[in-house]
C-alpha cells in the first residue's frame, strides 16, 4: 500500500511541475521599416482595409486546431514627437465593405523615431483585422506601401462596437491606397482544455483534504479509547 501510495504521489509531483504544453506564436502586419517624419495624426482610428499579394498580411489566419488566437504583444514605430496609440481589432460584418470595432487595447507610449512592443492580452477570431487609434498628435498610423495596400481611416472616431466603411455604417471613410498599417501583431495560441497540469492541482488539494480528515479519525479513535480506559478503571474502583 505504501510502495503504491507514493507511487501515486510521484506521479502527481511529476505532472505538476511539468512545464505546459509549448504554444504556437505567428505574427501578422509590419511596422513601419524607417522613421515616419511624414505627418501625424490625432484621434484618427485606421485599419488595413486590404494587401497586395506580396505584402505582410494583417488578417488573423485560422487557428491551430482545437485552439484559438491571442493577441500576446503589438509592435509600432513612434513618429515625429513621443506620442501615444492604441491598438485595435476590426471584424467584417454581413454588410459589404464594413467592420465593426471588436476589440480596442489601452493606450500605449511611444517614444520619437523608436520601434517599440506592448504586452496586450486580446483574444481574436480568424479573419479579424488588425487597426489602430492614434490617441495624441505626433503618431504616424500608416506609411507607404504598394499599390494594392489600403487602409481605411474613419471620419471620426469609432467607440467599441461602432461600424465603418459601410453605406449605412456608424462612420464613413477615407481609403487611402498604396498605403500600410504601422502596426505588427503577435498571436499566440491558447490550447484546449487538458493542455495544462491545473487539475493536477486539484487532486493535491484533495489528498491534504483526505490525509486530514484520516487524521482527524485517528484522534478520535484514541480519545473514545482513552474515555473508555478511563471509565473502565473507575468502574474497577467502585467495585473495589
Amino acid at each position: 500500500m505504501r510502495k503504491g501510495f507514493r507511487a501515486g504521489i510521484g506521479l502527481a509531483m511529476a505532472l505538476w511541475l511539468a512545464p505546459p504544453a509549448s504554444a504556437d506564436t505567428v505574427t501578422i502586419g509590419a511596422p513601419a521599416p524607417s522613421p515616419t517624419t511624414s505627418g501625424s495624426c490625432n484621434s484618427c482610428a485606421v485599419m488595413q482595409f486590404a494587401s497586395d499579394p506580396a505584402s505582410p498580411t494583417y488578417v488573423v489566419p485560422p487557428a491551430p486546431a482545437g485552439s484559438s488566437w491571442t493577441i500576446t504583444s503589438w509592435t509600432s514605430r513612434g513618429g515625429i514627437a513621443d506620442a501615444s496609440a492604441a491598438i485595435e481589432v476590426w471584424r467584417a460584418t454581413a454588410n459589404a465593405g464594413e467592420f465593426r470595432l471588436i476589440a480596442i487595447g489601452p493606450e500605449q507610449r511611444f517614444p520619437t523615431d523608436t520601434l517599440v512592443s506592448h504586452a496586450v492580452n486580446i483574444p481574436v477570431l480568424p479573419g479579424d483585422t488588425l487597426g489602430v487609434d492614434s490617441e495624441t498628435t505626433n503618431y504616424d498610423p500608416d506609411y507607404g506601401g504598394v499599390a494594392g495596400d489600403h487602409t481605411f481611416l474613419s471620419i471620426g472616431t469609432p467607440a467599441q462596437g461602432q461600424t465603418m466603411g459601410g453605406t449605412s455604417s456608424d462612420f464613413m471613410v477615407i481609403n487611402y491606397g498604396s498605403s500600410r498599417l504601422n502596426v505588427a501583431a503577435t498571436l499566440t495560441s491558447i490550447g484546449p482544455p487538458g493542455t495544462t497540469p491545473v487539475p493536477v492541482k486539484k487532486k493535491c488539494r484533495q489528498h491534504k483534504k483526505r490525509r486530514a480528515a484520516e487524521s482527524k479519525k485517528k484522534k478520535c479513535r484514541k480519545h473514545k479509547k482513552h474515555a473508555a480506559s478511563i471509565a473502565k478503571k473507575h468502574c474497577k474502583k467502585k467495585k473495589h
